[in-house]
């Protein structure tokens, strides 16, 4: 008897590793293909597509988008995209190292609406605000030399007293790797924090808050929580009521994390 209950053990332990090990693969596969879904076939025709006329009585945001061989994070880049614009109050502009057509995390594409460059000589100045989505420069098989021009642009404008850097879920990765969030408090998605706080031990990485605002940073933890980071920077920049607007029209069920980001550890997702 004692013989057959070690051996249906085994049985189940051999059965348990072996599925064990298919779910590993076919999720680190799902990983590799999400991130990595980029579009390798000619674009089409995009002329006569229209850019927003810049208002310069009003700030500018500057929605990052990095080279098409990193793929964005898409609702790190859409949440704040969408949230800002509904203010009516900034002028909102994707911008990448090109004007190419760039893909999202899963393959949406997204035709930038101007080059770094070309921003930066339309403004003659920094950015007002500039979004830093999640772009996965940790995920193998990336091409690091083609991110160095958004590493280099965000570093560009960091030098800049009136800019805040705002960032989704885990693009406080790239603000860190930028060199922006040494000697600063900040927050990530907790999947990612471990990570983080190993590697980046110049920042006090905090685990308890969907948001960290210091100074002229804004760091959110997941992406709902970048929700409510957006909404208190409207909040701070606009004033309360519009913030609480957009949240009705939005049906945000949430908006107490806007006034007070704390949440027990590990939820802040």
């Amino acid at each position: 008897m004692k013989r057959l209950v070690v051996r249906l053990a085994v049985y189940v332990l051999i059965f348990v590793v072996f599925m064990g090990g298919i779910g590993l693969y076919g999720f680190n596969r799902h990983q590799k293909d999400f991130y990595l879904n980029v579009r390798h076939e000619p674009v089409p025709s995009l002329q006569g597509v229209k850019i927003p006329q810049y208002n310069p009585d009003k700030p500018t945001v500057a929605v990052v988008l990095a080279d098409s061989t990193i793929p964005t994070e898409d609702f790190d880049f859409l949440i704040p995209y969408e949230l800002l614009s509904m203010t009516d109050a900034y002028n909102v502009y994707a911008v990448a190292p090109d004007k190419n057509v760039k893909s999202l995390s899963g393959g949406l594409d997204v035709l930038p609406h101007y080059s770094y460059k070309e921003l930066d000589n339309l403004l003659n100045k920094s950015p007002d605000i500039i979004v830093v989505p999640y772009m996965p420069i940790d995920v193998s098989k990336l091409d690091e030399v083609k991110y160095q021009p958004t590493r280099k642009w965000i570093q560009k404008h960091s030098r800049s007293k009136t800019t805040t850097f705002v960032s989704i879920c885990g693009g406080s990765l790239n603000l860190a790797d930028a060199g922006l969030l040494k000697g600063k408090s900040a927050t990530s998605h907790w999947q990612a924090l471990p990570g983080l706080i190993k590697k980046y031990t110049d920042t006090h990485w905090k685990e308890d808050v969907r948001y960290v605002h210091e100074g002229n940073t804004l760091t959110s933890a997941g992406q709902s929580a970048g929700i409510d980071a957006v909404l208190h920077l409207i909040s701070q920049q606009l004033g309360e009521p519009v913030a609480a607007k957009i949240s009705k029209e939005i049906s945000y069920p949430s908006y107490q994390f806007v006034q007070n980001p704390k949440v027990a550890l590990f939820t802040g997702i």
